[in-house]
């Protein structure tokens, strides 16, 4: 059978150069957007334009979308719109509100008015052109009974009592007709419940503090014996029917004439506070100055140190020891010649405080813990049991212990009984609401809050070197449920 054979050797062709068939490029998978053809120019540079349009677009609105969602997640304070509108004087410096809210009381150019907070309008005032309050404090004594300490520009401090309708002027503290024995008065307030009332008194650049004992149930007595008698007899003139106070209040919403005005020359309410002579008068609990500079000391047996500590069961200020004269005078230039660097950057710091009197802050102390207690009834009613001090300058807290008896030395400064020792200048200070820890803010940058029952630091928190600390807050944190270690009186 015949067999064709091809005759040469058997090559394998070489590839075209197109690299293959036409119809190879429809064996791919596309993308189907690409199936259609491309748009020719200038349709394609517009089409461009309008995607990228549209992608910037989309981002923002995805930004927006985001920081909106973000915004309605956090915690937004409330909006309050105000309920209404009070008709005060024209020159108001101050204003102080009471503890159950229902009166709002208000020192102007010319006295003291007090305005009530349900109805807007001024119920009572204490009118002395030549009297210009600028710091008033109130406490409620009993109900609608309030008792008020106000500071005028001359420094005079006042104390005043507010019953329904009707002011009374109790007491001027530091009045006086020589203006060369004029004590001048920084800071007059008082104590919870009105038991006490605390002033900063400052005469030839000395300054001290005194703290006074009100007899609150004499005055109580007092005030409710004054308005058992006749309204005509204590305010001299006859209340005007509602319908006519009504109408004068829409004619006259400017001026002070719609409410009954007690004038300094007005006596007949001085008479009726003061027949008899059955009010009892502030009583001098406290007196104290400023630490004195620390200095040389002729001392030179511990026996006399331990004489003059009195118990010796407290750290002191420093001021009893056996350094002598000599000795801290050399110290103090070792310490200088060290230091000196450092006391160049405060140069300018310590002159101004120089130059400037010394200030005093004090907190008004509630019983705690193993804190000595007068009497439970007392401690039940809410009255200060202590007063902590300090004074600019110092790094000292001091703390002494009130006492409704009289001191027999009026002029005699009393002792501290419990010292808080610091390691920087005292710039500002803060108490909780139980008066347990007492917060002090560091001329170092550095926030240091003592705990009254142990005596020891509670915290000490390094904040900033570079800030300045002006005043601090205790705030109220809500106590997390099933901690037994966490009274809710003492969480902040």
């Amino acid at each position: 059978m015949p067999v064709y054979i091809r005759k040469g050797p058997t090559e394998i062709p070489e590839p075209s150069e197109l690299g293959g068939s036409d119809g190879d490029e429809d064996s791919f998978l596309r993308d189907p957007e690409l199936f259609q053809d491309r748009l020719p120019q200038p349709y394609r540079m517009i089409d461009n334009v309008l995607n990228r349009l549209l992608d910037k677009a989309w981002d923002l609105i995805s930004e927006r979308e985001a920081l909106r969602a973000a915004q309605r997640n956090k915690k937004r304070a409330p909006l309050v719109a105000p309920a209404g509108e009070i008709k005060l004087p024209k020159r108001t410096n101050c204003l102080s509100c009471s503890e159950d809210g229902n009166y709002v009381f208000v020192g102007h150019s010319h006295g003291l008015c007090v305005v009530s907070t349900s109805s807007l309008i001024n119920v009572a005032a204490w009118e002395d052109e030549s009297v210009e309050i600028t710091t008033v404090h109130s406490a409620c004594l009993a109900e609608a009974m309030y008792l008020l300490a106000t500071v005028d520009d001359l420094g005079v401090c006042r104390l005043f009592a507010f019953c329904p309708d009707f002011i009374h002027l109790i007491k001027s503290i530091n009045d006086t007709d020589d203006i060369s024995q004029r004590r001048v008065c920084t800071k007059f307030e008082l104590s919870k419940g009105g038991a006490y009332a605390a002033s900063v008194i400052q005469c030839s650049r000395a300054s001290w503090l005194e703290v006074y004992g009100v007899p609150v149930e004499s005055w109580l007595r007092e005030l409710e014996a004054i308005h058992s008698v006749p309204e005509k007899q204590v305010r001299g003139t006859p209340t005007p029917p509602p319908k006519a106070m009504f109408s004068t209040i829409l004619t006259q919403a400017n001026t002070i004439s719609t409410y009954p005005v007690v004038t300094s020359c007005d006596a007949g309410a001085a008479q009726l506070w003061s027949r008899g002579g059955e009010v009892l008068p502030l009583g001098l609990v406290l007196k104290t100055g400023p630490p004195k500079p620390l200095s040389g000391s002729s001392i030179k047996s511990p026996f006399e140190v331990l004489q003059r500590t009195d118990d010796g069961n407290v750290i002191g200020s420093g001021q009893n020891h056996m350094i002598s004269i000599h000795q801290w005078e050399q110290r103090e230039a070792a310490f200088k010649s060290v230091y000196r660097k450092y006391q160049c950057e405060n140069k300018s710091t310590a002159k101004q405080a120089e130059a400037k009197s010394s200030q005093c802050t004090f907190h008004f102390l509630l019983p705690v813990g193993l804190s000595c207690c007068r009497s439970e009834a007392e401690t039940n009613s809410g009255a200060p049991s202590a007063v902590c001090v300090w004074w600019s300058s110092s790094h000292n807290l001091f703390q002494y212990t009130l006492s409704k008896t009289v001191k027999d030395k009026p002029d005699a400064e009393s002792q501290p009984d419990v010292v808080w020792p610091n390691a920087g200048h005292i710039l500002c200070s803060a108490t909780s609401r139980c008066t347990r820890f007492i917060s002090l803010g560091l001329a170092d940058g550095v926030v240091s809050v003592w705990d009254r029952c142990s005596g020891f630091p509670w915290a000490v928190l390094a904040v900033s070197d570079d800030s300045i600390f002006s005043r601090m807050l205790f705030l109220d944190q809500p106590v997390v449920a099933g901690d037994p270690f966490c009274s809710k009186k003492c969480a902040y």
